[in-house]
């Protein structure tokens, strides 16, 4: 799904992460190493 400026945002490690939904934000508070890298990037983050 698409994330903008509307999406929901959700706080992991300290930041702010816009999520497409509540449930793929909850997702990410629970296991934020699936999802992001050891720097905080999104590992879906486009230019990789």
């Amino acid at each position: 799904m698409k994330v903008d400026t509307k999406s929901p945002t959700v706080a992991v490690r300290g930041r702010s992460y816009r999520v497409c939904c509540a449930n793929c934000g909850k997702d990410l508070e629970r296991n934020p190493d699936k999802y992001l890298e050891k720097d905080g990037t999104p590992k879906n983050a486009k230019g990789k």
